[in-house]
């Protein structure tokens, strides 16, 4: 059996308003240290220059957090 492994990273979608987040990772840090946020709103969607949802452009975003985190060594 393989050992289960603590995830270094929660994504939250535009969904989920700061008190949520604040809630959920408060909960999370108290039970973990070190796990990162990832935050996808809809200003970062619009910024990209759509005006809805749009699953090709949330996934880069996705992916440019992701790398920033790697980069920067927090991943």
């Amino acid at each position: 059996m393989t050992e289960r492994k603590v995830p270094r990273a929660i994504i939250f979608g535009g969904a989920y308003g700061d008190e949520d987040v604040d809630s959920v990772m408060a909960a999370v840090r108290a039970e973990v240290d070190g796990i990162k946020v990832v935050r996808i709103t809809r200003a970062d969607i619009l910024a990209k220059g759509v005006e809805g949802p749009s699953p090709e452009v949330i996934g880069e975003v996705l992916r440019e957090r992701l790398a920033e985190l790697v980069e920067g060594g927090e991943l």
